[in-house]
């Protein structure tokens, strides 16, 4: 799927934004969960969603390609900075620096990786 760009700057741009994602769950309230090719997943709207009719489109997540927001927060410190050691929880995309949890990650994890609060709540990845 497409995704509408909220803010179209001239009559010249595209209304779609580059990315392409994966629908993981629609619900009945129009809610639609988006997963994109880095493995992030975003909730929309399904009136700001439009079909990809690509046919080469590669299924594999690939992690490495998460990147953390500009303005995305670390949950513990607060701060934005260093977003080389910023870990996005899979569950809920919220960023965590390695050196703020508790005990401190030393590497990126290769796998899914989940937050505190999702562990403590129970969330799993689905695939």
């Amino acid at each position: 799927m497409y995704l509408r760009r909220r803010v179209i700057n001239s009559t010249l741009q595209i209304a779609a934004k580059k990315e392409i994602y994966r629908v993981k769950q629609v619900q009945d309230s129009g809610a639609i969960q988006l997963q994109g090719k880095c493995g992030v997943t975003i909730m929309n709207n399904v009136c700001n969603v439009a079909r990809c009719h690509l046919t080469d489109i590669d299924p594999e997540i690939d992690h490495s390609l998460a990147k953390p927001d500009q303005n995305l927060a670390c949950k513990i410190c607060a701060f934005m900075d260093e977003e080389e050691f910023m870990l996005l929880c899979d569950g809920c995309g919220t960023g965590w620096h390695m050196m703020c949890l508790v005990p401190k990650l030393t590497h990126i994890p290769k796998e899914e990786w989940l937050c505190p609060r999702c562990i403590i709540d129970g969330v799993t990845v689905q695939d």
